[in-house]
């Protein structure tokens, strides 16, 4: 369960800080880099943190059940 509330708080960073970093007003094309160097440094690794926990909530979820089967199995459960 605790690592769902970091997949959630990860996304939920990046989508904070995409719609206060571009609104969807803005009728320009949509430029990565240019929105990147308008961040500061907050948002930036606020956007980071988000990537990562992100990215790599499923990963540890998945690996987290693997470890339990095979423990429940090494045990004789």
């Amino acid at each position: 369960m605790s690592v769902l509330i970091a997949g959630v708080l990860g996304i939920a960073s990046l989508t904070a800080v995409s719609l206060a970093s571009y609104p969807a007003a803005n009728s320009e094309p949509f430029d990565p880099v240019a929105l990147w160097r308008s961040m500061g440094v907050s948002g930036q690794l606020f956007f980071i943190f988000g990537l990562v926990l992100g990215l790599w909530t499923p990963v540890l979820v998945a690996a987290r059940g693997v470890c339990r089967i095979t423990t429940n199995q090494i045990s004789a459960r």
